[in-house]
């Protein structure tokens, strides 16, 4: 009896190059307020517009501020909001970049291998927010959530009734604050702060996870895994529960053991 063996490979790449005009979509408090203050047209804008604000200054729906050591308390009734979080009609959106997904598959009697590779280059994304000066552009690349780079790296190797897996994920550097502005050029436009943080960007990031099974039968299988391996924590700076919680893994490092019936 021969046994059989082949291999497969394959490669996909798709380049994007997508300008969306008259965007509308609701945008999360934190970004709201950013727009608001650094519309270059001053605060005289519909961002400025859905942010509500005491004469002292607090927002409308925030209930207690520190003051000298102690606390100060709030009235807050039912209709009291900081924000309105709504679709905003934003002036341009454009988004530029390289997807590629690698694979690899080969098979060696009852042994198969099986590789993978996700790989997301960003070129740009901008936004341009401020409809009375179209060309001035807001960038998104290279803050929280939007880094240059990122990639997923599979390998699954099945001996039959034992099985292997290892996945790695890399996450490029991105920026501490949520304004590239504040920190880096753009436009040519100088940093509008370039000293506020003792350092610009959290660090590249690579997790390892690793998992394995059995099956005992048609029946059962046991399975069990490590995932990262090496407790990488989320960067200095965050807790891992408010920004950049559902981009870094914020449980350290994690065993855990299963079973599966079928009847």
């Amino acid at each position: 009896m021969t046994e059989q063996r082949h291999s497969r490979s394959g490669l996909h790449r798709i380049y994007y190059d997508i300008t969306i005009d008259n965007v509308i979509f609701s945008l999360a408090p934190q970004t709201i307020i950013n727009q608001c203050y650094d519309a270059p047209g001053g605060i005289n804008n519909p961002f400025c517009a859905a942010v509500f604000r005491r004469p002292d200054g607090t927002f409308r729906g925030q209930q207690n501020r520190n003051v000298g050591g102690g606390t100060v308390n709030y009235d807050v009734g039912p209709n009291d909001a900081s924000f309105l979080s709504g679709p905003f009609n934003f002036a341009k959106q454009i988004a530029e970049g390289v997807d590629a997904d690698i694979s690899y598959t080969a098979t060696d009697g009852d042994i198969r291998l099986n590789l993978r590779a996700v790989v997301t280059y960003v070129i740009r994304r901008d936004n341009f927010t401020d409809i009375n000066r179209p060309e001035f552009i807001d960038q998104q690349l290279l803050e929280l959530g939007d880094p240059r780079w990122a990639a997923n790296f599979n390998v699954d190797m099945d001996f039959g009734k034992f099985d292997i897996g290892y996945r790695m994920q890399f996450i490029d550097r991105m920026a501490i604050t949520a304004q590239i502005e504040a920190v880096r050029s753009v436009q040519g436009r100088p940093p509008e702060n370039p000293d506020a943080f003792p350092r610009d960007f959290y660090p590249r990031v690579v997790y390892h996870n690793i998992r394995a099974g059995l099956d005992v039968d048609e029946r059962f299988r046991f399975y069990g895994g490590i995932d990262n391996i090496t407790d990488r924590q989320p960067p200095l700076g965050l807790d891992g529960t408010g920004a950049g919680s559902g981009i870094y893994n914020n449980i350290g490092r994690f065993f855990y053991v299963g079973a599966e019936a079928k009847f």
